[in-house]
Formats: structure tokens, C-alpha cells, sequence
């Protein structure tokens, strides 16, 4: 994928971001039901870009240049991270995971544009440093702000999410980031009750 085509990428996964906002404004129920209804409409869209040519001619011609080669015949990014959030709404704390979604919306785009950028210590396979520190740099402030959980909840939860990120394995980040940084603080909020 181009540089420029990376950045227009990241910029609409950074606009994800409007997401957990929305979700702030739900209750636990509400949200669920317009998780799962983006999850529907991600699942249509992906049906209709594999299989109905005409469909698939206007989704390549909009953004067939931000796919990764992976996604072109196979599920795409987006539809990871929205399923995803759902499947973590329905075992984890409801705050929780808007919080996740927060993290993975800001920090990945950041930590993928300062680390092909500005990355020179590799750590897992194309993963740096720089992005790592990058990610966490642009979620312990969203930490900070978040006032739904315990502050201990929320700091170990961006150093997890920013953990989960920078690991290399064959599932999807949105997925890794998303289940790993909901388990470690679900744990993390169990021990801060205590």
C-alpha cells in the first residue's frame, strides 16, 4: 500500500473514534444493539464486496487502495474491529470496553504513522519501539480523562493495549488489541475491587 493511501487509512481509523464517544451516551443495552447493528451492516457490505461484482466495482473504486493485500479477499479491518467490539461487549464490563475502543482508535493509527515513520528499533517483525512508546503516549491521556473505572484500571489497560499492539501473530490487531487490553483489565478491575 502507498505511504499516502497508509495515512488516508489511518486517518479514518482515527476517526473511529467517534464510536466509543457515541457509545458513552448508551446505556450497556443500547449500545449493544448498535454494535450489533454495525456489525450487520459491516457483514452485508463485506458479502455484497466478495460476492456482487457490481457492488465490489464501487468499493474498489472508493477504497480498494486502502485495503492490505490480505483484505482483499478476506474480511477487512474494520469489520474485525467492529465485530469484535461487540463480542467484548457481550462478556466484558460495559465501560471497559468503550474504554478499549478508545485506545485502539487513537493509539494504533498513531502508533502505525510515528512507526513507519520514525521507527528504528524493531521489536516484532515490522512493530518499533516508537510506535509502541507512540501508542501509549496517545492513550494514557484518554486513561486520565476516562473517570468510569478505577485510575489503576485504566493505566494498566493502555500499557495492555499498547502491549497487545506492538506483539506480532496472525490475528488481526483489532482483534489482539481488543479481547487482550478487555481480559487485562477485567482482571485488573477484580483485584482493584478487593
Amino acid at each position: 500500500m502507498k505511504p499516502q493511501k497508509e495515512l488516508q487509512r489511518k486517518a479514518i481509523h482515527l476517526g473511529t473514534v467517534i464510536l466509543p464517544m457515541i457509545l458513552l451516551h448508551l446505556s450497556q443495552r443500547d449500545g449493544k444493539l448498535f454494535l450489533a447493528l454495525l456489525t450487520a451492516i459491516a457483514i452485508v457490505v463485506e458479502i455484497l464486496r466478495l460476492e456482487w461484482e457490481p457492488f465490489k466495482k464501487v468499493f474498489n473504486a472508493m477504497f480498494g487502495d486502502m485495503l492490505k493485500e490480505k483484505e482483499v479477499k478476506n474480511l477487512t479491518g474494520a469489520t474485525a474491529f467492529i465485530s469484535t467490539a461487540l463480542f467484548c461487549a457481550v462478556i466484558f464490563n460495559w465501560n471497559i470496553v468503550v474504554l478499549s475502543i478508545f485506545f485502539l482508535s487513537i493509539g494504533d493509527p498513531v502508533a502505525s504513522v510515528i512507526g513507519s515513520r520514525f521507527g528504528k528499533i524493531t521489536v516484532f517483525g515490522d512493530k518499533t519501539l516508537e510506535g509502541f512508546l507512540a501508542f501509549l503516549l496517545s492513550t494514557i491521556p484518554i486513561a486520565f480523562l476516562y473517570p468510569l473505572l478505577p485510575l489503576s484500571v485504566r493505566i494498566i489497560g493502555a500499557f495492555a493495549a499498547a502491549f497487545f499492539e506492538l506483539i506480532k501473530t496472525p490475528i488481526d490487531d483489532n482483534v489482539v488489541v481488543l479481547v487482550g487490553s478487555n481480559t487485562v483489565m477485567q482482571i485488573a478491575m477484580f483485584f482493584a475491587a478487593k
